[in-house]
């Protein structure tokens, strides 16, 4: 059998070495993009899917890292709708819960437009009474 010699690699060079990876990790934690991630550490998003489909520990990192940004960013819409001044935020989640439904979508808008005559009258945060309202 042939032998290969000590100190040589055979076969492509992996793209994504062990820096990278954190790299990528912790863009996504902050909300970058799979897409920025990868211009950032200088490869292709592809090479991001098809390492994490060949690396189970990876792509669970990857989706931990995906899904805490965008829990974080929701917390962080809901606090502020929770403040009679940032009711645009509660009307926004609420547009974007249920995009397929139009006629909320419409519903919505016009309370938005509304909502800071109403506010006054009820005691309640404008994330309350716009989920009231639309459920």
């Amino acid at each position: 059998m042939d032998e290969q010699p000590a100190g040589h690699n055979f076969g492509r060079p992996v793209v994504l070495d062990e820096t990278k990876r954190r790299m990528i990790i912790a863009l996504l934690m902050n909300g970058s993009s799979r897409r920025m991630a990868a211009g950032f550490v200088g490869c292709a998003p592809s090479t991001i899917t098809r390492t994490a489909a060949r690396d189970a520990e990876f792509a669970a990192q990857l989706a931990r890292a995906e899904g805490n940004a965008e829990t974080e960013a929701l917390s962080l819409i809901r606090k502020a709708a929770h403040k009679e001044r940032y009711w645009r935020a509660a009307a926004w989640l609420l547009e974007r819960k249920n995009p397929s439904s139009n006629k909320r979508l419409a519903c919505s808008k016009q309370l938005a437009f509304h909502l800071p005559f109403f506010l006054p009258l009820f005691p309640v945060s404008p994330f309350t009474f716009l989920t009231l309202i639309l459920n």
